[in-house]
């Protein structure tokens, strides 16, 4: 993998005024860049037929431009080219203005063809190619861009196809199921034996984009993390989760705290709700009196394993028995 080069003089922020309120696309950005950036060489050619990575380019753009994503030299049917790379989790209006913006800037900064794509990961309302620009008289600019619906996408091929470097994502699209998962990592495992950081990193992807995909069924998302509680070392080992307990304690977070709280207490009742409907008021209750992460997400696991109903009614309210 090239090393990234310094930054070449096109600075600023993704605008991200556009998302819906209930999203937060920041927190998967760096999940899809890294992901791009540690198997580029593999990846694009998967991505766009007949294209050969050369190097990533880190290229910044105005304050008024903002930045994009991930940009690579290339070769597209041997033409030497520029791709620019966008991940999507959440509408954007003038998305296409910002690519035809990014397209110009590096056109006139390389003076080479340049390809833009957009990839969603999850379901949403995707820009449509190609921005026209009319006047009177005849379009002032026609600017084609390429789209890539992940979660219209099935995951079946690449896994025969032992695709790896794809794996992380494989959750984000169609066909998507707990043996699936199993195989996955266990193919992951077998290929970063020597290299337990990058298959952490891998793991965690694949758990970001389970949690995150709400086309998954919860009962099989159940089924899923059940499946993959072999893995679980991996987690409880991972310096990047480390790194995060470390932050949290020393620095108070208590905005990505609360929100992860939140969350689980959302999959705390969920859980009830289908394994044990009778209980379903009662978890809504008691939900928010569960307010540290750690105890969440033990409740959760002995709510999965419970022998029984009366069991679990303890578990919800232990003070009432």
């Amino acid at each position: 993998m090239a090393k990234e080069k310094p930054k070449d003089s096109l600075d600023g922020g993704k605008d991200q005024d556009q998302e819906s309120p209930n999203e937060k696309p920041q927190k998967y950005d760096e999940t899809f860049k890294k992901w791009i950036t540690q198997q580029a060489d593999e990846i694009l050619p998967i991505l766009v037929t007949d294209m050969q990575y050369e190097r990533e380019l880190s290229v910044e753009f105005s304050r008024s431009m903002m930045r994009a994503d991930k940009v690579f030299q290339v070769r597209h049917h041997d033409q030497p080219s520029i791709l620019n790379v966008e991940f999507q989790v959440g509408a954007e209006k003038y998305l296409r203005e910002r690519l035809l913006l990014y397209n110009a800037a590096l056109h006139y900064k390389y003076h080479l063809p340049v390809l833009s794509m957009v990839i969603y990961p999850f379901s949403v309302t995707m820009a449509v190619p190609p921005l026209v620009i009319p006047n009177r008289e005849k379009d002032i600019v026609i600017f084609q861009f390429e789209t890539l619906p992940l979660f219209l996408m099935n995951a079946e091929p690449y896994v025969q196809n032992h695709q790896t470097c794809m794996y992380p994502l494989l959750p984000t699209m169609r066909g998507f199921h707990a043996d699936m998962a199993v195989q996955a990592l266990s193919e992951l495992s077998e290929r970063y034996r020597d290299d337990r950081k990058t298959l952490i990193e891998q793991f965690i992807w694949m758990q970001l984009c389970i949690d995150r995909n709400r086309d998954i069924e919860l009962p099989e998302k159940i089924h899923i993390q059940e499946r993959l509680s072999m893995f679980d070392q991996l987690w409880e080992e991972s310096p990047t989760i480390q790194k995060m307990r470390e932050e949290y304690r020393l620095k108070g977070r208590q905005e990505g705290i609360q929100e992860g709280i939140q969350e689980l207490q959302h999959v705390l009742v969920d859980v009830v709700q289908i394994k044990y409907p009778d209980l379903a008021d009662l978890a809504q209750q008691q939900a928010s009196h569960f307010d540290k992460p750690e105890a969440l997400r033990l409740l959760i696991q002995q709510v999965l394993t419970a022998p029984n109903t009366d069991f679990v009614r303890w578990l919800l309210n232990p003070g009432a028995m």
